[in-house]
């Protein structure tokens, strides 16, 4: 018996990686841009940023029924969490909802303020 039958299930160490390379995508992570390039990263943005803005606006236009069904989950997650209407089946959308705008409102603290 010199060869283990389990060997290819047991754990394997994986070789540590030199750099992270999710360090871009990092949100946390602090690029130091110098003020003479800001506008020029600005306009370069100003295409998607546009674009992104035109999807979003459309999307309850184009999908009403996507779009009071969603608004009708979030009420009654929002409902259910107040005692005033019973289940738990719609609170994970507002808990959902609630989490964006806490990460929203984190991120606002640590860099340039929205006001």
């Amino acid at each position: 018996m010199a060869d283990d039958p389990w060997a290819d299930f047991k754990p394997q160490t994986a070789p540590k990686a030199a750099a992270d390379p999710w360090a871009d995508f990092n949100p946390q992570a602090k690029k130091e841009v110098p003020w003479s390039e800001v506008p020029l990263e600005a306009v370069k943005n100003i295409p998607s940023s546009a674009w992104e803005f035109g999807k979003n606006v459309a999307q309850p236009v184009i999908h009403p029924w996507e779009t009071a069904k969603s608004l009708g989950e979030l009420g009654g997650g929002v409902l259910q969490h107040l005692g005033l209407m019973s289940g738990e089946e719609h609170k994970p959308a507002a808990d959902a909802v609630g989490k964006f705008l806490n990460q929203e409102h984190d991120s606002n603290r640590s860099g340039w303020s929205s006001r």
